[in-house]
């Protein structure tokens, strides 16, 4: 009998290890979420060492308007293409197809910018992680493509406005 108990819990414990290792999608359980006047110094840092003036709003983003585009302001929905990176450079996603999206399915620094959203507006912004996506940053394959708390980089054209 004691050595079918030992089996047993020898088997239970190879289980447990070998669930744990099939589970491997990244968790964002310790992330503690970086408020944005906290990330100020190091968006003001990377803005300085680049050659674009840029503007800073009151919610901590940092933008620069390339063109200011044409017509009406956006009211809820705007068509545009672009480029996302991380500070260092590395591009984490972008899109030279336009793609359509309500404002308030953005991220929270889109929406934050929405009133310089016109036909044509190509906008350069430097996104605190909070307005971005915070402590749960973007997994694809069991991997992050943008880790939590990530200062993000937007080059945004506006193609059409609704």
């Amino acid at each position: 009998m004691r050595k079918v108990f030992v089996v047993v819990i020898v088997a239970a414990a190879l289980l447990v290890a070998c669930l744990k290792s099939v589970t491997n999608t990244p968790t964002n359980l310790d992330c503690t979420p970086v408020p944005p006047g906290t990330e100020d110094a190091t968006i003001k840092s990377f803005c300085g060492a680049d050659t674009i003036k840029y503007t800073k709003d009151t919610s901590y983003i940092y933008y620069h308007i390339v063109d200011s585009g044409t017509g009406s302001v956006a009211a809820t929905t705007i068509f545009f293409t672009y480029t996302a990176k991380l500070l260092n450079g590395t591009v984490v996603s972008q899109s030279t197809t336009p793609i359509g999206s309500p404002i308030v399915n953005l991220i929270l620094g889109f929406g934050d910018l929405a009133r310089f959203y016109k036909k044509g507006a190509r906008i350069i912004m430097v996104i605190p992680s909070s307005l971005a996506y915070g402590c749960e940053g973007v997994v694809q394959n069991s991997t992050y493509v943008i880790q939590p708390n990530s200062i993000l980089y937007y080059d945004v054209t506006i193609t059409d406005v609704q």
